[in-house]
């Protein structure tokens, strides 16, 4: 849950200055709250994780999965908008780059 610590005091520091998208500032939201009900409850015990198991007839508690990808997600967003709107990449390298981040 450290990260979240860092993040929402460095999020409400840079908001005026430079502001995200309020896209990205939902899935930063999401990612945050994964995080907080990974570190309550250890990924592989989330009660959600549970009935998504059930539901879905696997054999393992999904929620880390969910968290995985969100750690990889979030993080790919965040560059991609700093990297567009700094304009460190423009026209045809955007779209590269964003692949390039998302892979």
């Amino acid at each position: 849950m450290i990260p979240v610590f860092i993040a929402l005091p460095l999020l409400w520091f840079t908001y005026s200055r430079y502001p995200l998208t309020p896209l990205l500032y939902f899935f930063i939201f999401i990612h945050m709250l994964i995080l907080i009900i990974g570190g309550q409850y250890s990924y592989a015990h989330v009660p959600l994780g549970f009935e998504v198991q059930e539901w879905l007839g696997l054999s393992r508690n999904p929620y880390d999965k969910l968290g995985h990808f969100f750690q990889g997600f979030v993080p790919a967003l965040i560059a991609y908008e700093i990297l567009v709107r700094g304009k460190y990449v423009k026209g045809k390298k955007c779209f590269i780059s964003l692949l390039y981040v998302l892979r």
